[in-house]
């Protein structure tokens, strides 16, 4: 059962570059006990970033995933802010545990694809110091073996296309 709804959010923070301020919309669904949300955030009319949620009731868990900003506002603090606004945004639903998969991607002919070969390990080097920074960790162990198993089985119901073995988890 989807029950989608928008919220739309204004954010008094400034884009460097052009002054303008940064919109976050972000649309909640639930599906399959599943709450996801989708933040895209834009300066003006022009889309430049975007991140999916979605959280797990029953274990007060969130999973941040897909994380996207275009190339041509990467650098420039607009990661952060979005990122930062997920963050607090599942911290105030409630979550106890907020994972985040660091699978890199981009978008090629309008299609998000995974990064591959050399590639990729640059890509997700560069988002673990990312994550790093926003007092996220590398889980490893037994730990990541049963939290990875877990959600490998969520992501299939949600239709999620990453790797659960390459979770962080945040330090709270």
């Amino acid at each position: 059962m989807k029950a989608p709804f928008f919220v739309l959010l204004f954010v008094t923070s400034y884009a460097r570059d052009s002054e303008m301020p940064r919109t976050i919309r972000a649309q909640h669904t639930i599906d399959w006990c599943v709450h996801g949300c989708q933040y895209a955030m834009s300066i003006g009319d022009q889309e430049i970033g975007k991140l999916n949620s979605i959280q797990i009731p029953i274990l007060h868990w969130c999973v941040l995933y897909d994380f996207f900003i275009q190339p041509a506002y990467r650098g420039q603090g607009h990661g952060h802010f979005l990122f930062s606004h997920a963050v607090n945004q599942a911290e105030k639903s409630g979550a106890s545990k907020i994972f985040v998969q660091p699978g890199p991607f981009e978008l090629v002919a309008g299609k998000y694809t995974s990064v591959k070969g050399v590639q990729r390990k640059i890509a997700l080097n560069r988002l673990i110091r990312f994550y790093e920074s926003h007092q996220f960790a590398l889980m490893s162990g037994m730990k990541l073996r049963c939290v990875s198993f877990f959600l490998g089985i969520v992501y299939r119901l949600a239709n999620i296309d990453e790797d659960p073995c390459l979770l962080m988890v945040h330090r709270s």
